[in-house]
């Protein structure tokens, strides 16, 4: 049983599952720049990271036309308990929970950047969050943290031409909620994938 399982063998268990879903991203070729939706999805268990989405993100000097700058991710995103759950989290709860991180970060860093033995680390304040190796890459990292159920929307920019991974993680113990809204990535040419630019008449 995993729920049995010492924590660092429960991490390297968990870093396997979301290393099998980025291949299958892979493979299935769902690399995109549309935005991705989370419609009522549940959230990560304790102690989990999971990899969702790739994305082609483009910079402004190597793109065909770079009426937006340098891409930009956009974050909408919400915790809402989840009453299909055996012990939904309260409102309450989830506004003082700080534990869940979303992070687009560069594909081709992210074993460097992430450690699969501790992707968690504390935040000072009795929360915990991702821990990305900054170093590891010259690309930048959008990090965003999410509590509460009020929809909050932010925006990072992106200043490197590559695949970039939509991961999520939840470094706390809290369960019985689902993650809502939607990330995605403002390309300097919109939200058009990257290697379809210029195939539209």
């Amino acid at each position: 049983c995993v729920a049995s399982e010492s924590p660092r063998r429960l991490t390297q268990a968990l870093w396997a599952m979301a290393r099998r879903a980025l291949i299958v991203a892979a493979l299935v070729n769902v690399t995109v720049s549309k935005p991705f939706a989370f419609d009522d999805m549940a959230a990560p268990g304790p102690l989990t990271l999971q990899a969702h989405q790739l994305f082609y993100v483009y910079s402004a000097e190597d793109a065909p036309n770079a009426r937006h700058g340098n891409a930009t991710v956009i974050w909408r995103l919400a915790l809402s308990p989840d009453f299909s759950a055996e012990s939904p989290a309260s409102t309450s709860e989830l506004s003082r929970y700080g534990s869940v991180h979303f992070a687009v970060m560069p594909k081709p860093d992210f074993d460097a950047m992430v450690d699969s033995g501790s992707f968690c680390a504390s935040a000072g304040s009795g929360d915990s969050m991702l821990s990305i190796r900054t170093n590891a890459s010259d690309a930048t990292i959008a990090v965003n943290p999410v509590s509460g159920n009020e929809f909050a929307q932010s925006s990072q920019k992106l200043n490197h031409t590559g695949v970039y991974v939509l991961a999520i993680a939840n470094c706390g113990n809290l369960t019985g909620y689902k993650v809502l809204g939607r990330v995605g990535v403002l390309n300097p040419h919109g939200y058009l994938q990257a290697y379809d630019y210029g195939s539209v008449s």
